[in-house]
């Protein structure tokens, strides 16, 4: 009886550690996808700057806000997030 509980609580852990590596990656996953879509952004010259400092996305935890000086500007930042999104999937 002791070791079907033991193997019971061995596979518990083998799942709770399965999901958390999972987890890991799809974070992991996330961050690059972000960098590349903040690289992006950044190389098009569109958006915000303030002496020097390009603020034309913000970024809190999976949101994403553009700011741009006009609106032909953020039509702009809104087709490079639309190219990113369809090559991405």
């Amino acid at each position: 009886m002791s070791v079907y509980v033991g193997a019971v609580l061995s596979l518990v852990g083998l799942v709770s550690r399965i999901k958390s590596d999972r987890e890991v990656t799809v974070s992991i996953l996330f961050a690059i996808y972000v960098e590349v879509l903040i690289i992006r952004l950044k190389e098009s010259d569109y958006g915000c700057q303030l002496q020097g400092v390009y603020f034309g996305c913000l970024l809190y935890a999976d949101d994403i806000m553009c700011l741009s000086h006009s609106l032909g500007a953020m039509r702009y930042l809104l087709k490079i997030l639309m190219i990113l999104v369809t090559n991405m999937m």
